[in-house]
Parts: C-alpha cells; structure tokens; sequence
C-alpha cells in the first residue's frame, strides 16, 4: 500500500535495510509513470530523485511509514518540494505570501537569507548576503555574479549612449566647419573682378536686348517702303 506520485508500487517484501534491493527496484520499475527514481545512500537509507523537479508525494499506511523509515506528514501522505533556483541577469519580481515559496526540509523557513534574497524585491539585496555557511557562501556568490552582470550591462547601455553623442558631436563639428568655410569663401570674393563681371553681363544683356529691337523694326521699314 505504498503510492508515490499517485502510482502503486505493487506489492514487494522488503528486508532490513531492503538488502535485497527490492524495494528500489519496485519504486524504479514505476519511475515511467511516477518520474521519480530511488536508490539507498551509504548509510542505507532510501534516497528518492526527481530529476525534472517535480514534488514526491508518498502516500501509505500507516504500517509502511515505518517500514520506509519516514513519517506522515498529513494523515497518509507526506509531499517532499523540490528545490528550484532561478537565475537571470536582470531583477526577478516575485509577488505573493513569500513565507510559502519557499522551504527547509519540508519546513516553511522565513529567516534564512540565503533563500530570502531570492525572494527579495530589490535588486541582487548584496547587503542580506551572508557567508556563515556553505550554502550562504554559494547563494552569495551567485548574488555578486548576478549584480556584477547588472553592472556590465549598465556599463554597455552607457557605452552606446556614450558612441551616439560622440557620433553627433562629430556631425556637428563637421557641418560647422562646413559653415566656416562656406562663410571664408564668401568674405574672401574679389569683389573688383566680380564687379566687372557684373558690368560685362548688364552690357551684353543690354546689347543684346538692342539687336532683338532692330530685328523687331526691320519688317516695319520694309513695309513701309511698299507702301
């Protein structure tokens, strides 16, 4: 009467310590189904693996939990939450009763900081990092990682700025040197030869304006002679 994930096991007799092995190879004949897979640790005890993180929930009688050296957690059925741990370079936005996200040996834990910087809403909380454990060590490291990769990434946003306004402050400097030598080209005009330039174009437009008025009169003298 053993259930885990809601499978039966089937019916198996286990040994002290199942030295026979016969109780993981129950609980493995079933992994397909259950998605959870079992072995004994050195000192013999039952080990219990998902390997895609998903909760163990075991369900039995009363007179298996002692067989299975564990005890219920309500009634009949006792669930083993797995561990999840996020990771991302920019801050994780978390909302809800935080005291139920996350737990220690199936027991809700709302003071260990290695876990509640997680869960924290500011970002990469570098200042509730504790390295009084091998866990705190390991959840700081990750913190500092995951703030150092917030500050590169400040630093590429700045960067790109940084090119854009360089890029326009050289489009300006350009153009205003185009401006300055527009305005040298125009103060430093010959205005001698362009005068005369000026007075030769009026004088041929002027003599020109003169020959198309006598073509014009040609005509007229001629007919008037007919006459």
């Amino acid at each position: 009467d053993v259930y885990i994930n809601g499978t039966n096991i089937g019916a198996v007799t286990v040994t002290a310590d199942d030295s026979t092995g016969a109780l993981v190879s129950a609980i493995n004949f079933q992994s397909s189904s259950t998605g959870v897979t079992a072995s004994k640790s050195s000192s013999g005890d039952l080990v219990l693996n998902a390997a895609d993180g998903r909760n163990i929930t075991v369900t039995a009688a009363s007179s298996a939990w002692t067989i299975l050296g564990l005890t219920a957690q309500s009634g009949s059925t006792s669930i083993y939450r797995s561990d999840v741990q996020l990771d991302s370079q920019s801050q994780i936005t978390i909302t809800g009763n935080l005291s139920n996200l996350y737990s220690t040996n199936n027991v809700k834990d709302t003071t260990d900081n290695s876990k509640a910087i997680a869960t924290d809403t500011t970002d990469f909380n570098v200042g509730k990092i504790a390295i009084d454990t091998q866990v705190h060590a390991e959840a700081a490291i990750l913190t500092i990682d995951a703030a150092l990769n917030q500050l590169d990434s400040i630093n590429a946003n700045i960067g790109a700025i940084q090119n854009r306004l360089g890029f326009t402050v050289a489009n300006l400097q350009t153009g205003s040197q185009n401006m300055a030598s527009a305005q040298s080209t125009i103060m430093d005009a010959d205005f001698a030869a362009e005068t005369a330039n000026f007075q030769k174009n009026q004088i041929l437009v002027q003599a020109g304006t003169a020959m198309i008025a006598q073509a014009n009169t040609l005509p007229q003298i001629a007919l008037q002679l007919l006459k």
